[in-house]
């Protein structure tokens, strides 16, 4: 279930898809890793459920599955809280979106639809 105290500046689509994150430092080194799910999807972002929380105000690198396309974008952890069960949701904003994933992310969520 998605946190109602998550602010969205469009809609998002209900989706569970594994994610690979890696946050990274100022020079681009990754810090921190994990695998968590996506609990909703946008064309702009996601909620990320992981089992730890990263940092606000951090980027990270992340890739992710859309059915049969491998995506990888960087992001900007815009917001964690924990959601119980030591499970944190994160809010991330995707920045430097590349045509391709930019393309991808959109096909995936027209097919949702």
């Amino acid at each position: 279930m998605v946190p109602e105290q998550f602010e969205r500046a469009e809609p998002r689509h209900l989706a569970i898809n594994l994610v690979s994150i890696q946050l990274l430092d100022e020079n681009g080194v990754a810090t921190d890793s994990g695998v968590g799910r996506t609990l909703d999807l946008s064309q702009h972002g996601m909620l990320l459920e992981l089992d730890h929380s990263l940092p606000p105000d951090n980027t990270a690198n992340l890739s992710f599955a859309l059915g049969e396309v491998v995506v990888d974008v960087d992001a900007e952890i815009r917001s964690a809280k924990e959601v119980g069960d030591g499970k944190f949701a994160m809010g991330l904003k995707f920045t430097n979106l590349s045509s391709e994933a930019r393309a991808a992310i959109d096909e995936y969520l027209k097919k949702r639809d």
